[in-house]
């Protein structure tokens, strides 16, 4: 007997998937789910629309910064490695390579916390400033950056404390247009603000984003 396409590629998916998110969570979903994820139907969508109407459920008026960005990836960081700047670097150029296209999210830095969100509001990612450990710039590229956060483990077992570090691996863009700063802050739902002859949530390079993490959440 024949076997359809689709039933072949059901047969490769046995029980749930597991999707890394960041620091070490994982999200856990049926093969049902990931195909809803990836490709929602048209109802789905509208019901996100409808959802989603209200506007953001976080108040961006208080955000330190606020800046549009790419998310390339997470890389777990080997336990016996040390964070430092040298492994921030080696994890942009490995994503860099890796990626050949990013995620557009809105990163909005609280003095508490990190959040990323995408242009329907929703928040995708929390980063509490508790564990953000390190952050740091690509030597070759001043667009690519990597925010380090370090949380402890649940062992029982482990005599010593147990800490997990990730690298988040970002990068700005340069918008070339003010049309297209319009639209992109009309798709993250907020007014960009104008310095100069740049606006601030369109930085060119990833400075302004370092400095503002490095003053609030100095160790």
């Amino acid at each position: 007997r024949r076997v359809s396409p689709r039933k072949k590629v059901a047969a490769k998916i046995k029980g749930p998937q597991k999707l890394e998110l960041q620091g070490g969570q994982e999200l856990v979903m049926t093969e049902r789910e990931i195909s809803s994820f990836l490709h929602p139907t048209l109802d789905e969508l509208r019901k996100s629309i409808k959802l989603n109407k209200q506007g953001l459920s976080v108040d961006l008026s208080l955000a330190v910064t606020k800046a549009v960005v790419g998310y390339l990836g997470t890389i777990e960081m080997p336990k016996e490695n040390q964070v430092s700047l040298q492994a921030i670097r080696s994890c942009i150029r490995r994503l860099r390579v890796e990626k050949k296209v990013h995620t557009m999210v809105l990163m909005a830095i609280f003095q508490e916390k990190i959040l990323l969100i995408n242009h329907h509001g929703i928040k995708l990612a929390e980063y509490p400033a508790t564990q953000v450990s390190f952050c740091g710039k690509s030597p070759d590229n001043k667009q690519c950056f990597g925010i380090v956060t370090t949380r402890k483990m649940e062992d029982d077992e482990a005599e010593a404390a147990v800490f997990s570090s990730s690298c988040h691996v970002f990068m700005t863009e340069v918008v070339a247009s003010e049309e297209e700063v319009q639209r992109r802050a009309n798709a993250f739902q907020f007014e960009p603000t104008k310095i100069a002859d740049e606006y601030k949530e369109f930085p060119n390079t990833a400075d302004p984003i370092i400095e503002t993490i490095e003053t609030l959440y100095k160790k």
